[in-house]
Parts: C-alpha cells; structure tokens; sequence
C-alpha cells in the first residue's frame, strides 16, 4: 500500500540480505532498514550498537571545543590561600552555581550512570560492560578524553538525549531539564572576564592543557550562544545559526559570508526554542528535525556538524575527523535508529492494564481521531488475547507513513519559521559532500506516538503539561504550569492524565512554565481534530481517559 508502511518488531535474522539506507531525499522507508539502516548481520550489528552507545555516552569527535580537565578540576575543589584564585574560584562557582565539576553536571541536567546494569537489560535501559567510566566523577554525558597529550573534557550527546525517569535511565529519552546551550553562556561570560592568560593565575597548566586552553578560547569566539526563554528547551537551532553569521571566508574554516552580523540576527531575539527529541522516533522518518526539514543526508552525520558548528570546530578538520572515523559515524547511526521506547508496563504494577475493555475501547477512538497523522498500532490482543498480561498490551506491528509529510495544525510557528536561517549550512563543503540538504517546512511532523507515555510534556516547546490537557481545547489549556523531576511515578506523575500532577504555581521558581511568553504558546490541534465544524468537543470526558490509557501501552 504506497504512501504506508507495515512496520513490524525487528527480527535482526531477516535482515542479513537486506540493502542499507543511502540518505537521499525521498527515499522510502523500507521495513528491514528501521532498526538496523545499514544492514549489518547479526553478529556486526550487536558490535556496532554497543559501541554506538558508548560513543553517544562519551563523545569520540575531537575538533569541537574541549577543556583541560586537571586545572578546572582543581578551580573548583583544590584548596588555596591565594588571594587571586580565591577571587577567581568564588566567581566561577557563583556564576555557574556549582560546588565542583561533579556538581556541574548536575547543574546540566546530566543523569546518574544507573549503579547495576547487565547485558541482560534491555534497550533503553542497556549500558553495554565496555564503556570506560567513573561513576564517582562521571555522569552519563561528560566526556574525559586524551587530546594532544592532555586530560580534556567536554559532553556528549547524551547532555541531550539521556534522561532519568522514575529511577530508570533512559537512552534516548529527551532530557528533562537540558542546560548546554547555558554552559556555553556561562564559559563565555568567564573568557570575558579573565584572559587565557590570567587563567595562569588562577590554575596550575602544563604546556599541553594551556595550548588546549588557548584554542577554547578561540574556538568560543565562534561561538553564538543563548539562553533558552524557559528551562526544558535549548536553543540549539539559534546556536548554530547565530554561530554562523560570526564566520566568514577568512574565519575557523571555509564558510559562506554570513548575510548578518550577531547583532542584527533575527535569531538574537526571536524565540525559536524547542525541547530535544527522542531518539526511538528518528527510524520512522525518512525527514528529520520537529519540521522535517532536513530532507537528505544522515541525519547523526547532520547532527554531529551541527553540534560542532555551535562548538566553534574548525570544519575543515571536521570533514578529516569523519573521513578518518567513518566507522564512529555509523556505529552512532545504529545506536540511534535501534533504540526503543521505554514501556509503562515496566515502571507501573502490570495490574495497572487488567481492563481490557477500556484498552480496546481506547483503540477504537484513535484509529477514529488519530491514526490518519500519526499511524497505526496493532497489538497482541487483536491476534492472541491468552498472553499473559505484560504481553498482551504490547504493539507487534505500526503502520506509518513512508515519506514524512509535515503538517500545521495550529501550534506555534516560531519553530519552523526559524529554520530559514540555517539554510546556508546547504553552501557548506561539508553539507554538499555528505549530501545533507535542509529545505524548511511549513508545520511539524506527526510524530509517531512509541513511547508517548514518557515523553510529556508535549509539542514541540513543552506547552502542554499532559495528555488530558492534550485533548482539550486550546482555550482550555491551563497557560501555566509547574515541572516536577520524574523521581517517584506515585507522587510526581498524573498516572490518568499522563503527564505532570496540578500542585500550587511558584512563579519564582525556574520549574514554572508560562506559555504566554512568546515561542511558547500552547494552542493547535482544535479545528477537524478536537473540535466538529460546530465548535463542539468529539470527545466525551471518558473518550479522552480510555484513548490515553490506550496510549500508554505505546
């Protein structure tokens, strides 16, 4: 049936003939290239997802900004009596609100490596036994590396993409409360305060870390950075356009004249920000981004070049990097496209699923309401309703689109408008080389909804607090709200609703969500979806509660 796909649970054995995905606008998907793009056989492809998990844990690409582990390690916890560095280390901790580099990562909003993990976990939850870490210094995301003959340090890609839920920690999930587009704020607010050469002062460096020390500061002169309007967004889209329009011909590396300068950037003061998206959906898209607006090339290999365009890398020693560490790239890309959702059946009693009926029910009311935008799920009570409970409630095939079709249903613009302002990363040698074409869109991709339990609070910029208030109509919708960290699902999840419990509103509080700012509305989905032609809800109040209690087996 051309315009759908039938997806089915991977079955790795089928996949040893199958052909690997070649990045090109338009490109169908195809079932055998989900889980497994690059059509390994079984035995390269569990070698390749596991060191595809270490490299998104410990990031391997070496020419974005990195610094001297030792000296700022000792800023923050070595004792001193010079009046100087005294000065010095109380600013630092002051501006960054941290005691010590530890501490740091979890001002970032990095997750603790779990204390027990076993080859017998499965993903997302699976940490493979090789990965070299220090738990006691080390949250999931810090990078220690040698670089030049010194210690450095710098995060990886799981700052963003790596979160803790109830206890678990989830690859792949967004990350709650991400802070890296912050860090580089802060970093830059330091360098402006002190010279490369007063950190001398400040902190004892051998030869090599200065050297490193010095390139950082370079490299932070490339760097447009900028806070996020609200806690649980990044700016990354802003970063790298804002990095941009500081290059120019004679710059870091070869790049198109910028058409701005910061200053008068659009981006400087129009709010574009969106939350991180979760990993486990990229294999359903043959377009990537909220947008879909990168239309071609791979999107790890697109990512990994945005994420070092915002760190001041010098792109010509990128194209090096991956032309030598091809292999990084692709077992990245495996990692990415395998992993998977994580399952409320694992984190709630399984009792929680006993009524049948209203599952069922649930199902009825999305393929209704639903399923046109963001696919079909069969599951093993439409074939076999004798499973034991746990497996009864499980998806076995999606039914999706196999050309990403972006769609505007009245959610903020901001977004998507904004992407028009990373177009000259297409005049890039990079880009052209590795084929990555952006080409904007309007509206945003219809998710797939795997995992949508988890993955609250939802669009695009974090508006809306819960699936109840979802399926409400936009003027319903409460225009605030207050975040809670998923540290206990009995006391800080809305098991019914799904999504983050009503408690009294702080304003004072960097937890509070005001979806009145701009960027940040909370409006779309209404006309033809929650509302008839009338103006009136589709929806009875039980409706909505059976349909997320559907959800929440996805």
């Amino acid at each position: 049936m051309r315009g759908s796909i039938l997806i089915v649970i991977f079955l790795i054995t089928s996949l040893t003939y199958a052909q690997p995905r070649t990045w090109v606008e338009d490109e169908l998907l195809i079932e055998h290239q989900l889980n497994n793009p690059l059509a390994l056989s079984e035995d390269n492809f569990k070698k390749s997802l596991d060191f595809g998990i270490g490299y998104s844990l410990l990031y391997p690409v070496d020419t974005g900004i990195h610094f001297p582990y030792q000296p700022f390690f000792d800023i923050y916890s070595k004792k001193t009596f010079n009046p100087i560095r005294v000065v010095a280390k109380k600013y630092i901790k002051n501006l960054t609100k941290s005691d010590s580099l530890f501490e740091l990562q979890d001002r970032l909003g990095l997750t603790d490596f779990p204390k027990y993990s076993t080859e017998l976990d499965p993903l997302p939850y699976y940490i493979p036994g090789n990965i070299p870490f220090n738990s006691d210094i080390q949250k999931m995301g810090f990078t220690l590396k040698e670089i030049n003959n010194a210690r450095a340090f710098t995060i990886s890609c799981a700052q963003c993409h790596t979160s803790n839920l109830f206890g678990k920690a989830v690859i792949g999930l967004s990350t709650r409360f991400p802070r890296p587009n912050d860090f580089f704020v802060q970093v830059k607010d330091v360098f402006k305060k002190y010279s490369v050469n007063t950190f001398k002062l400040i902190a004892d460096f051998k030869d090599d870390e200065f050297a490193m020390l010095k390139k950082a500061k370079l490299q932070l002169d490339y760097i447009g950075a900028k806070i996020p309007v609200q806690l649980g967004l990044d700016t990354s889209l802003a970063q790298v356009s804002l990095s941009l329009a500081k290059r120019n011909k004679d710059a870091i590396a070869s790049f198109p004249d910028s058409p701005y300068s910061t200053k008068s950037h659009p981006l400087h003061t129009f709010i574009a920000d969106s939350k991180p998206m979760v990993w486990w959906n990229v294999k359903y898209k043959n377009k990537w981004l909220a947008d879909g607006s990168v239309v071609s090339g791979n999107p790890i290999l697109t990512n990994i070049l945005w994420n070092e365009v915002g760190r001041g890398a010098d792109l010509e020693e990128l194209e090096s990097w991956t032309d030598k560490y091809k292999a990084i790239i692709d077992h990245l890309t495996t990692a990415v496209f395998a992993s998977e959702a994580p399952k409320m059946a694992d984190f709630v009693d399984i009792n929680y699923f006993a009524e049948l009926d209203r599952l069922q029910e649930g199902q009825k009311i999305y393929a209704q309401m639903c399923s046109k935008c963001h696919g079909t799920y069969e599951k093993a009570w439409d074939t076999n309703p004798d499973l034991p409970l746990y497996d009864l409630i499980q998806t076995t095939n999606i039914i999706y689109s196999e050309n990403t079709k972006s769609n505007d249903v009245g959610t903020s613009s901001n977004r998507y408008q904004a992407m028009q302002h990373l177009l000259p990363l297409n005049d890039l040698q990079f880009s052209k080389k590795n084929n990555i074409v952006i080409k904007p869109q309007k509206g945003y991709v219809p998710p797939p909804l795997v995992g949508v339990w988890a993955r609250y609070p939802y669009f695009h910029n974090n508006s809306i607090p819960s699936l109840c208030d979802l399926l409400s109509p936009g003027n319903q919708r409460p225009k605030q709200y207050m975040a809670t960290l998923p540290e206990n699902i009995d006391t800080d999840f809305d098991l019914s609703c799904n999504g983050y419990p009503q408690v009294k509103l702080n304003k004072k509080s960097e937890l509070y969500f005001d979806s009145t700012k701009p960027g940040l509305n909370n409006k779309g989905h209404d006309n033809k979806i929650l509302l008839d032609e009338d103006g009136n809800e589709i929806l009875s109040q039980s409706e909505k509660i059976n349909l997320i209690y559907f959800l929440q087996t996805l």
